[in-house]
């Protein structure tokens, strides 16, 4: 915020009433300026808003609901976030105005973001999206888009964040609801394609936030600038320009914006050879990250250490580096693992939604098709023998089209539509039944687990279109491997697994191999063809004669030697340890 505007600011809070504690309820124009302030300048808001919460309750329900939304904001923007999930749920719930409560729930979603809590977030998010849908432009639906973009490029996935971000800059958005969306449209291309990208588009959004005193969004584009810079091999123009912008960007205050910041800014000076500033810079990084939900500020600092470490030649502080970049790598891995399963989930969830608008149009078109052939079956008791050929034919026509219809439907529900492998809820089926029908032969099995390597890496770097191009590579790759008896499945995001009749460990392992190099010879080409696609996988292998013939043990074994293979160094295969599993069978 200028010189010149944090006067006015408090010249205006001065004529509103608002010092240490008020006398008397805030007035709608004070919360309006509060709220203002929030994106101003955030030290002075949360210094305003204990004031104002201090002094009387408003006793107007609509100002009591807006009050507790700031309340909620405040407490993220502080990185409290079970508190302020917890008050916006409240509001969600129980605010006088529908207006209020689908902003409550937008902001219980920001939190989820914010927190790394993707699940539950997706599954909000997907709601208070179908809410607004119906919506015509307004101020409501801009501001649950702005926030749908801020999710899903938290959760990497910006083509989506990008198309929700259009949509608010589409409508009639405000000055500030601009600033959002280009922000969040800027850092979804930067994500795609930062090759596309140039400087005026970076100085158009700084100049557009700028303009509007929207302080977080205005610094965030000086790391997304930074980050670009950094990309585009320009590592010295980004150390100048973030050391330029540091003090402003310690004055937000937010932490998470504040950890990205310094980690960038370490990366930059070590590629500069400027170590001690690095050095300083990863130790800002270290002090903030403790409280943080996202790893990746400390893996990127742990591994600028480590180059520190190795630059200066000290063999003993690099190892003790080098153990702490891999406990960091292990973490930041479990994190993206779980921002793909919520995608994953979103995903299923919208698979679901889809299949039973399918399963609704299949039945309208059953219902128009009995209705036409009623209709036929009255024509028939009053025409004669033409039109009772013309009849029949149409009941033909009839019946062949329902059963291609069901025909369809069934193939969905089987059938991955990416890898065209069987999909989880097939493979557990049939796995099944042929384990049930290989205990009674008394006929051993083997079961292949296995899991891409590093493939959130892919998303994250080259985008989901071009994720989606190597997995359907992968799964023609699977899909050759297959014989009669032995179908593989997609058990979720890049998680695959086939049963083998008749196989012992053995062959189970040499099985493993076989696709094990057939993966590594597999390519696929990035969306923007610009980039070549490679990847690797990890296997576990169980056989029945060890683990016995119900699924999720045989799972849960061969789970547990593919984390060997993986911690072993990953592109390998590993034999079972079997451990007895009690309980009843649970399907995949």
């Amino acid at each position: 915020m200028t010189t010149t505007g944090r006067r006015a600011a408090a010249l205006l809070f001065a004529a509103l009433g608002i010092g240490a504690a008020l006398a008397a309820a805030p007035t709608p124009a004070q919360l309006d300026a509060l709220q203002a302030l929030r994106l101003s300048n955030p030290g002075a808001f949360l210094a305003q808003l204990r004031a104002v919460e201090a002094g009387p309750p408003p006793t107007d329900p609509l100002l009591r609901d807006q009050l507790g939304l700031l309340g909620a904001q405040a407490m993220a923007l502080e990185s409290r976030f079970p508190e302020a999930l917890q008050r916006a749920d409240q509001l969600a719930r129980d605010a006088a105005d529908e207006a209020t409560r689908l902003r409550a729930a937008a902001v219980a979603v920001n939190v989820q973001a914010a927190s790394r809590e993707f699940l539950d977030g997706q599954k909000r998010l997907e709601a208070l999206l179908a809410t607004v849908e119906p919506l015509p432009d307004s101020a409501v639906r801009r501001h649950v888009d702005l926030v749908a973009a801020v999710f899903y490029n938290q959760l990497s996935q910006s083509e989506i964040a990008l198309r929700h971000a259009e949509r608010v800059l589409a409508g009639d958005a405000a000055p500030v609801e601009r600033c959002a969306a280009s922000m969040q449209a800027l850092e979804a291309r930067l994500t795609r394609a930062p090759h596309q990208l140039d400087e005026a588009e970076f100085d158009g959004v700084s100049v557009l936030c700028a303009g509007n005193e929207t302080v977080l969004a205005a610094r965030y584009v000086d790391v997304l600038r930074s980050r670009w810079w950094i990309a585009e091999g320009h590592a010295g123009r980004a150390a100048e320009h973030l050391l330029t912008r540091m003090p402003d960007l310690q004055a937000t205050g937010f932490a998470p914006l504040l950890a990205e910041a310094h980690a960038e800014l370490a990366e930059a000076l070590l590629a500069t050879g400027r170590l001690d500033e690095a050095q300083t810079q990863t130790d800002a990084v270290l002090a903030l990250s403790a409280g943080l939900p996202s790893g990746l500020p400390l893996l990127s600092a742990r591994r600028t250490r480590y180059e520190i470490a190795l630059a200066r030649g000290n063999d003993r502080v690099a190892l003790g580096e080098l153990q702490a970049v891999l406990t960091a790598e292990r973490a930041y891995e479990d994190e993206m693992r779980h921002l793909l399963a919520a995608y994953e989930a979103g995903r299923q969830e919208s698979l679901a939604r889809q299949q039973a608008l399918a399963l609704v149009e299949q039945r309208n078109a059953q219902l128009t098709l009995d209705a036409a052939h009623s209709e036929r079956t009255t024509t028939f008791f009053t025409l004669l023998a033409a039109p009772l050929v013309l009849a029949f034919v149409a009941l033909l026509g009839w019946t062949w089209h329902s059963r291609r219809l069901r025909r369809r439907l069934r193939e969905r529900m089987q059938i991955d539509a990416l890898t065209t492998l069987w999909t989880r809820q097939q493979f557990a089926e049939q796995a099944a039944a042929s384990l049930a029908a290989a205990e009674r032969r008394a006929q051993p099995m083997a079961l292949v687990l296995l899991d891409l390597d590093h493939f959130s890496l892919v998303n994250s770097q080259h985008g989901h279109l071009s994720g989606d191009a190597l997995l359907a590579a992968v799964g023609a790759t699977l899909a050759r491997l297959q014989e009669p008896g032995r179908h593989f499945g997609r058990l979720g995001g890049e998680e695959f697994a086939v049963l083998l009749p008749g196989a012992g460990l053995d062959e189970g392992l040499a099985f493993a191999e076989r696709c094990r190099s057939a993966i590594a010879a597999t390519r696929a080409t990035a969306y923007d063809g610009r980039a070549g696609l490679a990847i690797t996988a990890s296997f576990g292998v169980v056989s029945t004669t060890a683990a016995g013939y119900r699924l999720r043990d045989l799972l849960a074994n061969a789970d547990q030697a593919l984390y060997r293979a993986k911690s072993a160094g990953r592109n390998r295969v590993a034999a079972a340890v079997v451990v007895p599993m009690d309980g009843a069978e649970v399907p995949a």
